[in-house]
């Protein structure tokens, strides 16, 4: 072998990253599920609605832990990792979503209901 090759390392696939980013995807089926055909609730509009909320908030807290998780794990194994922007993206979707559901599930425990 000549001096002058060069090895090249496989990158490998961020996971949590991937993770992190393709979660947002389950935003959709949340809200389009009939969630009132499921269950026997005792209102199925506010029901419902509680149903969506917490699970977008649950989503939202889920994207943040694993986008946060995928940007250290990027920087740890700089170079040997590829797909850092989806951990990103899921940083940033994350916060949106918890913000979202966070806000209403806190000003439902101030106000209560009226």
């Amino acid at each position: 072998m000549n001096k002058d090759s060069k090895t090249t390392i496989k990158k490998k696939l961020n996971v949590p990253g991937l993770i992190s980013f393709l979660l947002f995807f389950l935003v959709f089926p949340l809200l389009l599920v009939p969630w009132y055909r499921l269950f026997i609730f005792r209102s199925n509009t506010i029901t419902t609605l509680v149903i969506h909320i917490v699970g977008i908030f649950v989503i939202g807290i889920l994207m943040l832990a694993l986008g946060i998780t995928a940007v250290l794990l990027a920087r740890k194994k700089k170079g040997i990792i590829k797909g850092t922007w989806m951990g990103v993206t899921g940083i940033v979707v994350g916060l949106f979503l918890s913000g979202f559901g966070g806000f209403f599930i806190i000003d439902y425990l101030i106000r209560g209901t009226v």
